[in-house]
């Protein structure tokens, strides 16, 4: 546990190292100035290809696919549910794997996934709700 705080704190601390070297940046006078801002700002920003976030997200899109491909067999979740769950799964897994690999289709996947992945949620609360309500009706 200790191990993952300071991963999380350490990629949070390049995050303010960029916004500290963008105002470097903009106060710098020469282009020598510049330049070598513009090198550091590289190899701080690589730091931020591949952080414990991104792992984390990894997995996480990896238990949604597995749960949606779940939902696609079960009778109690709907099938536009199930697949909205795979896309958005699969677009989150590519997002992870090209921020390695091709870091310039990242925007774009990114904001496909999300989109994908937030109306997934709101399907599945959306279902657990109706779900729950049925369950309290029968007891009650």
């Amino acid at each position: 546990m200790r191990r993952f705080l300071m991963a999380f704190i350490a990629s949070r601390s390049v995050t303010f190292s960029m916004i500290t070297l963008s105002d470097q940046y903009a106060a710098a006078t020469t282009e020598a100035e510049q330049s070598q801002i513009l090198l550091i700002g590289d190899a701080v920003g690589a730091q931020l290809l591949a952080t414990p976030r991104t792992a984390g997200f990894l997995f996480m899109s990896i238990a949604a696919l597995i749960i949606s491909v779940v939902m696609l067999r079960s009778q109690l979740f709907n099938k536009v549910t199930a697949v909205v769950g795979i896309l958005s799964s699969i677009f989150v897994i590519a997002l992870n794997i090209s921020v390695v690999i091709a870091p310039t289709v990242t925007d774009p996947l990114l904001g496909i996934s999300m989109l994908l992945w937030i109306l997934w949620l709101l399907l599945v609360a959306s279902r657990l709700l109706q779900l729950g309500k049925l369950t309290s009706e029968q007891n009650g």
